[in-house]
């Protein structure tokens, strides 16, 4: 008998990317695995270096304070690790908007972004009408929102360079500036910002210059949530990075590096943890145990909190699509209810079909100047606008758990191996990534384990012997703090393993219904689990999971997938389903623009750990 590793995962309705995702190409080729770290690009550290050097005037950070960029100034520029921002990409779904950890699935959330930079939840996406301006009316615009005169050549395809603002910058502020020139400041900062920290992209150098149409009147824009706003942003670009020819990351990748330090280095000082290392990381979170995450950081100083820090609290768990612009996510709360300190079910099922999913992220700005993005977008802006009434509800436990038929739900749909720990050589130089060769032996001890029980019993002679095996491989898995494993399902199989997959399953969709009109809401969660299928295929073992409704109250719209499992029961692994991992039938009502259609058709050093450095986390330092 011949063991082979599958990566996973072992049943495909939810994961559907495969050979689409870097993860996929890092299992089967160390040479892939040998890359470099991403390139993390941002344009910031100018900005913030002369801010180091030249405080901010009290009249135009008293401006930033009331328009909700205060928290962002105080929190000040530290450097990102690209190891450790590349092995998170490497764990990244973009079908789930959440990292798949061997212990469940975590994300970056509302909380995180008001909580870390202070930045505010509430109010209207950031978005608006993408105006067609001619040069010279760019120029006047700057003349009059920002205070000064840009060069023709400072502006190129309607973005404007990042050296420009900070020349300007750098000429001086009078002592005892007029209120227009600190609004111009403030704007001019707040701009710089935009491109540099919140919402820097590619180009490194330029921030585009529709980010004004926000700023015309500072008053109002305060009534912007910014915080969703950057966490699309995040969620985008995390989701392009996962990409296997992704050379480099942008986006507020700091906000990130902020999340994995309060989470998973809690407790390390820079002596007890890697640093820049990516195999390093890689081995980490290959064998992270649920005791090493922590999943509730904020609890013990919530209360010690600014208010910017908390004032969007009512909003964090809520279900919805975050918007910036054409950018639109979802923000699947339910997925990750250990880190609101809430019981974890079987998550809701994803909101898109896989065709919108497509349509969603391959959407941007180019070639649909004077757009109306919020028309565009005005499904989601009402599932936005709906938050209140869309957030999870369930059990409070004090310390972080999950449900029974939780984690062997999870480990049959998630991708357990980044890297083949049967593939990897020993490299006598460097560091010795043993995270993948730990879990390899976990897996098969749990095999052991579970093989063991179908002889117990059916010989006298032989029952004592197996029982002692069943009993030694107890007590090794419990000195480890792995035995909760033992009833999981493992990733070994002696078939073979096509893990690079094919995208192109075959569906057999059958609708329920006539069309409703369009409500733009998350799917329902109070169907019984494995009721039906979508597919017209009967799971055949459909008491294995039971999903418990996390999301109040119940919605007027169409039923929703019901997760369904296949059998384990016999410790093979389960087969791969024909059908689709997201039912066509889910889709909110909205058929993509033909010109979004014709578009997709078309395109087919060393450092010490930085302190937590969110606004309120300069009350815990002493906590750490």
């Amino acid at each position: 008998m011949s063991l082979r590793v599958n990566p996973g995962p072992l049943v495909n309705d939810v994961l559907f990317l495969k050979d689409r995702h870097r993860a996929t190409h890092l299992f089967n080729s160390n040479d892939y695995a040998d890359r470099d770290p991403l390139n993390v690009r941002r344009g910031d550290q100018k900005l913030w270096q002369y801010i180091k050097n030249h405080p901010i005037h009290p009249m135009v950070k008293s401006i930033l304070n009331d328009t909700g960029f205060g928290g962002i100034i105080d929190c000040g520029y530290r450097k990102v690790d690209h190891a450790l921002i590349t092995a998170l990409v490497e764990r990244w779904r973009p079908e789930t908007h959440t990292f798949h950890l061997t212990v469940g699935e975590a994300t970056v959330t509302l909380q995180d972004v008001n909580v870390l930079w202070g930045l505010p939840i509430e109010g209207e996406p950031v978005s608006g009408v993408d105006f067609s301006f001619k040069l010279n009316e760019l120029i006047e615009r700057c003349e009059l929102l920002l205070g000064f005169t840009p060069l023709n050549t400072d502006i190129v395809g309607g973005r404007i360079k990042l050296v420009c603002l900070l020349n300007q910058l750098e000429n001086g502020f009078p002592e005892n500036p007029n209120a227009l020139q600190c609004t111009q400041r403030a704007r001019l900062i707040i701009l710089y910002l935009c491109g540099g920290t919140l919402f820097p992209d590619s180009t490194n150098s330029k921030v585009p210059l529709l980010y004004l149409n926000n700023l015309i009147d500072l008053s109002v824009s305060s009534r912007y949530s910014w915080g969703s706003a950057v966490l699309a942003c995040l969620y985008r670009n995390l989701c392009k990075a996962t990409h296997p020819d992704a050379v480099e990351i942008t986006g507020p990748v700091y906000l990130l590096q902020l999340w994995a330090l309060e989470r998973w280095f809690k407790n390390l000082s820079y002596r007890d943890s890697p640093s820049h290392v990516l195999k390093a990381y890689r081995s980490q979170l290959q064998s992270l145990r649920d005791e090493q995450f922590a999943w509730t950081p904020y609890d013990s100083i919530m209360e010690r909190l600014p208010f910017i820090c908390r004032n969007g609290e009512a909003r964090w768990t809520c279900e919805c699509f975050l918007i910036l612009w054409e950018v639109v996510e979802p923000h699947h709360s339910s997925r990750v209810m250990r880190q609101f300190g809430l019981l974890q079910n079987i998550p809701n099922p994803i909101p898109l079909p896989m065709d919108q999913h497509h349509t969603i992220h391959n959407l941007n700005r180019g070639g649909k100047l004077n757009k109306d993005w919020l028309r565009h977008h005005q499904q989601y802006v009402s599932s936005w606008n709906q938050r209140l009434t869309n957030t999870i509800d369930g059990q409070h436990v004090l310390t972080p758990t999950v449900s029974d038929d939780y984690m062997r739900w999870y480990r049959s749909r998630t991708v357990l191996y980044i890297t083949n720990p049967g593939s990897e050589e020993v490299n006598p130089r460097g560091f010795q990534s043993d995270g993948g060769a730990y879990q390899l032996m976990m897996d098969g001890m749990v095999q052991i384990y579970q093989s063991t029980r179908q002889f117990i019993g059916d010989n006298p002679e032989t029952q004592n012997q197996f029982q002692r095996i069943q009993d030694t491989v107890s007590q090794v898995m419990g000195l480890a703090h792995e035995g909760h494993r033992l009833e999981l399902p493992t990733h070994l199989t002696t078939r073979s393993v096509n893990s690079m997959g094919n995208d192109n399953v075959s569906q057999v969709v059958r609708r329920r219904g006539p069309e409703s009109p369009y409500i733009p809401t998350f799917n329902s969660p109070n169907s019984p689990a494995g009721s039906y299928s979508e597919f017209g295929v009967t799971p055949q073992h459909h008491m294995d999971y039971t999903v418990t409704p996390n999301v109040v109250p119940t919605y007027g719209q169409q039923s929703s997938f019901d997760y369904f499992a296949e059998d384990l029961s016999m410790y093979e692994q389960p087969r791969y389903s024909d059908v689709s991992p997201i039912p066509l039938n889910l889709s909110l009502g909205m058929m993509p623009s033909q010109e979004d259609v014709n578009e997709n058709n078309q395109r087919r050093k060393s450092q010490t750990r930085p302190p937590p450095c969110g606004i309120g986390h300069r009350l815990s330092r002493h906590d750490h």
